[in-house]
């Protein structure tokens, strides 16, 4: 999923379009892997949080593409990048989401 695909209805405050976009982008991605590597029984936060802290990509899956997909958005938004916008969406600092 790139962030191109995403189509945003509407904006909140003073955030701007690519802002939430980005967030969007993000969020889906992980849910996606996330649910792939359920479905093959795999412990999915623990491979996916040891895969963003290690940039080891071996903690993916390959069923499905979940590496592909994993490595097209750490290409996409670096590492550090994804890491700041689960924190902060985590802790719900909207006013902080800048990618």
């Amino acid at each position: 999923m790139l962030k191109d695909d995403i189509v945003l209805v509407s904006t909140k405050g003073n955030q701007t379009r690519e802002q939430i976009t980005t967030v969007s982008a993000i969020r889906m991605t992980l849910k996606l892997v996330y649910d792939i590597m359920k479905k093959y029984n795999y412990n999915a936060i623990e491979q996916m949080a040891a895969y963003l802290l290690s940039d080891d990509p071996r903690y993916i899956s390959i069923c499905d593409d979940a590496r592909g997909i994993m490595l097209n958005l750490r290409h996409r938004y670096g590492r550090n990048g994804i890491l700041e916008i689960v924190i902060k969406d985590y802790l719900d600092l909207k006013q902080d989401l800048d990618p």
